[in-house]
């Protein structure tokens, strides 16, 4: 969560799909214990140690009867590591037990995945990283996409809908809303650092700004057949 866009983790509570369905509350002694634990794990495993803090939360009063909530907070500039200590993994074909070995894990929805190398140096953008959290919140919503015209020279802008952001794969995703003269129902995707700017105005869409422009230009198709009409991202 620290190095995606920050979240919770609910113990003594039960899940239904991605809903609270139920409280399964724990005591007060068991609440304190696991405060410590997760704060213990966390100081013990995390390098650097992201902002987060453990809170029981009293849900019933007789008898006194508590959840305990992490709180994580995504953590800017680098990411954050877990140790796996000695003597749990081994690697090689002789099977060793690696020193000082660390992974890199990042949440997406309900699943946790690891990052690969070559996918780490997006994560070490800032500026990357602060598009992602900015615009996350947008999936599902209106965006007015503004790029720089060539022919003829100006502004231009694009009314979408926004279907993803994805940091690992550096892309973000939006169709053409439909009834525009623009209107492409193919998802259109530009790179995350191809995204200049990104904002919203309080009770309106919201907006981002392109270092590239969008065109309907010749495209092969996934069989490797050209003369397919369709918007791209053109870098600028």
């Amino acid at each position: 969560m620290a190095n995606t866009l920050g979240g919770a983790v609910l113990f003594g509570a039960k899940g239904s799909g991605d809903f609270l369905a139920s409280y399964e509350p724990v005591t007060q002694d068991a609440a304190n214990e696991i405060k410590r634990l997760v704060e213990q794990a966390v100081r013990d495993r995390c390098s650097p140690v992201p902002n987060f803090s453990v809170d029981p939360i009293q849900v019933a009063e007789a008898p006194p009867a508590f959840v305990v909530a992490v709180n994580v907070s995504p953590y800017p500039g680098q990411l954050v590591g877990v140790e796996v200590k000695r003597g749990e993994a081994k690697c090689g074909a002789d099977m060793k037990q690696p020193e000082i070995l660390h992974w890199f894990p990042y949440r997406i929805g309900t699943h946790t995945k690891g990052l690969r190398p070559e996918q780490l140096p997006m994560y070490l953008d800032p500026r990357v990283r602060r598009i992602v959290q900015v615009l996350s919140p947008a999936i599902g919503s209106r965006m007015q996409v503004i790029t720089r015209g060539v022919a003829p020279p100006g502004v231009c802008t694009y009314l979408v809908t926004v279907t993803s952001v994805d940091i690992a794969e550096n892309a973000l995703s939006f169709t053409m809303v439909s009834g525009s003269a623009t209107h492409s129902p193919e998802a259109i995707s530009v790179p995350l650092d191809g995204v200049l700017h990104a904002w919203r105005v309080p009770g309106r869409c919201w907006f981002a700004t392109l270092s590239g422009e969008l065109q309907k230009i010749n495209m092969a198709d996934d069989r490797g057949v050209y003369n397919v009409d369709r918007w791209s991202f053109v870098p600028g």
